[in-house]
């Protein structure tokens, strides 16, 4: 299965410890998906998409992910989140198809947008300390 990613799992250690093995590089590449924005749930620490038009959020692809680092994924995601099929842009103007982890009806979110860099500085090192797998 290809995945994109946009949120914690765009992290190296994150999506490396989720999957329980090293994904190689060569298999990650940045993607974009257009019509979204990426924001955080109220009150957490973990962003997710929300329709948004002229919006375009940058993430990774993930390609090749077996049926069981896509258990594991599923599980970390949780009920909040189901897959869903969408197209990315990629690199050169190419587009594919990939599945992306969308929050279920309900989720609340903020009005501020999620910032990868301050999410590291600010949240990496506990997060990492609460992921258990």
């Amino acid at each position: 299965m290809d995945l994109f990613v946009y949120g914690t799992l765009m992290d190296e250690d994150v999506l490396n410890r989720v999957v329980g093995r090293p994904v190689p590089l060569a298999r990650i590449g940045a993607a974009f998906v257009d019509g979204y924005r990426r924001v955080p749930v109220k009150g957490k620490y973990f962003p997710i998409l929300i329709e948004a038009e002229g919006g375009s959020v940058e993430g990774r692809l993930i390609t090749g992910l077996g049926a069981q680092a896509v258990a594991r994924l599923s599980r970390f995601e949780g009920r909040q989140f189901h897959l869903r099929r969408l197209t990315v842009r990629l690199a050169k103007g190419r587009a594919a198809e990939a599945e992306c982890f969308m929050p279920v009806a309900g989720v609340p979110a903020t009005d501020g947008d999620w910032d990868q860099e301050t999410w590291r500085r600010r949240h990496k090192r506990a997060f990492l300390s609460r992921l258990r797998f």
